[in-house]
């Protein structure tokens, strides 16, 4: 989960700048990193660039589930401009 927390803490961070050259979230290469599911909305002006690996945790049994009770989008993004 420090992973999943670290991620959207990257993506609010990027997100609030002003900067348009700061409006980007970063994985870098030859670096896996395991998460759960991440929602986010209200996004705009922002890239998300991975060069290294992104996968969803093992930990199934953990994952966050939605309305239908299925397992929630690796990325979900919503009211998004």
């Amino acid at each position: 989960m420090l992973n999943q927390a670290a991620f959207e803490i990257a993506i609010e961070a990027a997100n609030a700048t002003e900067s348009m050259s700061d409006r980007e979230v970063y994985v870098p290469g030859n670096m896996t990193f395991n998460m759960f599911p991440i929602d986010s909305s209200n996004l705009y002006n922002l890239t998300i660039t991975i060069d290294g690996t992104v996968r969803m945790s093992k930990r199934h049994h953990a994952y966050p589930l939605d309305e239908r009770n299925k397992t929630k989008h690796m990325l979900f993004f919503y009211r998004v401009p």
